[in-house]
């Protein structure tokens, strides 16, 4: 399920970009300049992949816990949200608090241009939210509802 979870982000993320390259003039040059994140000037890409990688982890652990967990109250758009808005306003400066490598790289996957950062926004995001998934499998799921 994650494998087809992470191409459906994928796809996700590249088709407005595509929708956006066939309606609106210049698209291409919009979207790869000023819509993807980067980190500040006095942010290094080390500091850039943890802060990524934390957000990202506690992100995961709220979808798990309001969305996935079948005992969890039905506030999942709530909590996720929560857990964005979190992230964004203590990330937003430092990183762009992204943590969604697909959703917000996808413009660099439709137009391509070099993006020497792109690997901050895959390798936190993903060792992270690997982890708090199967984290959250491993203590907080009963045993009876793992697939």
């Amino acid at each position: 399920m994650v494998i087809l979870y992470m191409l459906g982000q994928i796809v996700g993320g590249i088709l407005p970009g595509l929708v956006l390259i066939l309606t609106v003039p210049n698209a291409g040059t919009l979207l790869s300049t000023s819509a993807t994140p980067n980190p500040a000037a006095d942010v290094n890409f080390l500091q850039a992949i943890v802060l990524e990688a934390v957000l990202t982890f506690f992100l995961v652990l709220a979808v798990f816990g309001t969305a996935v967990d079948r005992r969890a109250p039905k506030i999942g758009g709530f909590g996720i949200g929560l857990a964005v808005f979190a992230g964004i306003l203590i990330a937003g400066p430092l990183t762009g608090g992204a943590m969604n490598p697909a959703g917000d790289h996808a413009p660099y996957i439709v137009f391509g241009p070099d993006n020497a950062h792109i690997l901050i926004y895959i390798i936190g995001p993903i060792i992270c939210g690997l982890l708090a998934g199967l984290l959250y499998n491993a203590i907080f799921l009963p045993k009876d509802e793992v697939k």
